[in-house]
């Protein structure tokens, strides 16, 4: 019985009030809005009647949608489809800038740390919105170019050298050991400098406040972690000991004099292959740890100066030389000639040095250091070697910023 009132009155209003049911609402781009009927509507135009009785013309250009009586969109007729495409481009607009902005924020936050503002440079890399991101992406970007690397490797080892093949000599070196071995060289020291520059920032800048550089300190940590790992590998696991991985001493000879000398070749080559680059045109990179070390010498801290010529001079040859030497060196001997033996440990040093114009200087500087491993059957004059290159590159920088 309600339900047929309900009609009859419907059908009444509609009798008398037809603009009241049966009304279209046309909104233009203006933002105005007419109620009525649309009594004309061609290609260009449309005429609608209001409820006041007044007949309106509007060009379709200015319209942005009109709706009938029940909300229904009915010009233009693509007008979901076209909406849609708006907001889909307007998120991908949005998002552009804001990746824009993020990465902005991200280059901001590394020019601050090589400058020495830390706490700025990771407050950057928070702001931005991208830290965690990025290092996920970077993480599985290590462990793909650690893969790569070692697929290749194998490969070379598989189709080309026997021993490669021969089962009936005990592996000693496993083919997954290399592959740790190089996620650890190229994650490990990121990771803790993460680590070491946000605390640091949670802190309030509680290591410069301390007169250290948090990252000398990431170094320090990640070398000692290296050192640690490489170690247990060899003594832990393969059950190797002192004498056969190099850490014997045979006098002054080959620890001070020997040395000595494959410094000054070292120097040298190096006076060399920069001639070399200064007649190709070519200007030399700058090295990886030149903003540390013109941070560190400009600021004149001597407890920050000495515990860097610590860093480069003791703590980076020696955890170099167990790594690159001791470890790969020996591994590509299980499997290879002696002689890629030592271009494939070199070449890995030269690549960790992140510098592919200077990569071929490194790579000679790792075969003259895996020879003297091989000839003298200890890994002393090695770390010696290094020690000395490495501090001569320190008083280089020491005589060009001068502490102030």
């Amino acid at each position: 019985m309600e339900k047929k009132w309900l009609i009859i009155l419907l059908l009444t209003l509609g009798l008398f009030f037809p603009d009241a049911i049966f009304a279209e609402t046309v909104i233009l781009k203006s933002g105005k809005q007419v109620v009525g009927v649309i009594s004309e509507n061609t290609d260009d135009f449309i005429k609608i009647q209001t409820t006041d009785g007044k007949d309106l013309y509007y060009y379709k250009n200015t319209i942005r949608i009109i709706k009938d009586d029940a909300g229904k969109i009915i010009f233009p007729k693509d007008y979901e489809q076209k909406e849609m495409l708006r907001k889909r481009q307007e998120s991908i607009r949005q998002f552009r800038v804001r990746l824009f902005n993020a990465v902005t924020r991200l280059r901001k936050g590394e020019e601050y740390i090589k400058s020495g503002d830390y706490v700025r440079g990771y407050r950057e890399y928070i702001n931005s919105g991208l830290l965690e991101i990025t290092v996920i992406f970077s993480f599985l970007w290590i462990i793909i170019l650690s893969g790569i690397i070692t697929g290749c490797i194998l490969l070379i080892c598989h189709l080309f050298f026997k021993k490669w093949r021969d089962k009936t000599e005990p592996s000693r070196f496993k083919a997954k050991d290399l592959y740790a071995m190089l996620v650890f060289i190229f994650a490990l020291p990121w990771i803790i400098s993460l680590v070491i520059l946000g605390l640091n920032y949670y802190f309030a800048d509680y290591l410069n406040n301390a007169v250290i550089d948090p990252l000398v300190i990431s170094v320090l940590l990640s070398n000692l972690f290296l050192v640690l790992v490489c170690l247990g590998f060899l003594k832990s696991k393969y059950k190797l000991d002192n004498a056969s991985l190099g850490f014997v001493s045979y006098g002054y000879k080959l620890n001070i004099l020997l040395p000595l000398t494959l410094t000054v070749a070292g120097i040298l080559v190096s006076f060399l292959f920069f001639l070399f680059l200064n007649l190709s045109g070519i200007e030399p990179p700058t090295h990886p740890f030149e903003p540390l070390t013109q941070n560190i010498f400009s600021d004149g801290n001597i407890t920050s100066v000495l515990l860097f010529f610590f860093l480069g001079v003791v703590s980076v040859p020696i955890t170099e030389e167990i790594i690159f030497r001791v470890f790969l060196l020996n591994f590509f001997r299980r499997y290879t000639s002696l002689l890629f033996a030592v271009i494939f440990s070199a070449s890995l040093f030269a690549i960790i040095h992140l510098s592919i114009i200077n990569a071929p200087y490194y790579l000679l500087i790792g075969i003259i250091l895996a020879i003297t491993y091989i000839k003298t059957k200890t890994i002393i004059p090695c770390i010696v070697t290094h020690g000395l290159f490495n501090s001569l590159f320190l008083l280089t920088r020491l005589l060009t910023y001068g502490i102030q």
